[in-house]
């Protein structure tokens, strides 16, 4: 399949159909696995959260070289592991113990550690489906660290705006 936003994938491994997943040149092939898959347009990196089994990730092969496969670069990531792809096809991978910043979203929770407070705002907008903006340099900077229960969007971009002492305009 092809994904252009995020989802999470429960799969039970088949050698004769193996199940892979194209995503903005990457290209994930699952091993038996449980994974949560990030590619937007408007977000440099894929990056693929493995919760159990493991994966193979890396850039697609060129559709002229022929079947469906990684290009040589692929890498296995295992339960516990999260990896990215990014725009020039560099494969990199990081143990995390920050899972439910990954999967959170799918009991109805974000959650964000050590994120930087724009991708927070474009995650927050995409989940309330609105336009979010930080106009001030020094405030685009910060890291957050938040979790966030359902709750309506103005308490949410509050209790984000409290927490980072910054203002929000509304129009």
């Amino acid at each position: 399949i092809a994904l252009d936003g995020e989802a999470i994938f429960s799969v039970r491994h088949d050698e004769a159909r193996p199940f892979c997943v194209r995503a903005h040149g990457a290209l994930i092939r699952d091993i038996g696995t449980r994974f949560d898959l990030r590619a937007y347009l408007d977000e440099a990196v894929v990056t693929v959260a493995v919760t159990e089994g493991s994966v193979s990730l890396g850039r697609e092969r060129p559709e002229s070289v022929g079947a469906l496969g990684h290009d040589g670069q692929a890498i296995v990531l295992g339960s516990g592991e999260v990896g990215t792809v990014d725009p020039h096809g560099a494969v990199t991978s990081v143990r995390s113990s920050q899972m439910s910043s990954y999967f959170g979203w799918a009991n109805g929770r974000l959650s964000f550690v050590d994120r930087p407070l724009p991708e927070v705002l474009r995650t927050i907008g995409r989940w309330y489906d609105l336009d979010i903006r930080v106009t001030d340099a020094r405030l685009a900077r910060r890291l957050v660290n938040a979790e966030f229960s359902p709750q309506s969007p103005a308490e949410t971009i509050d209790a984000l705006a409290l927490a980072m002492d910054a203002t929000v305009e509304r129009s």
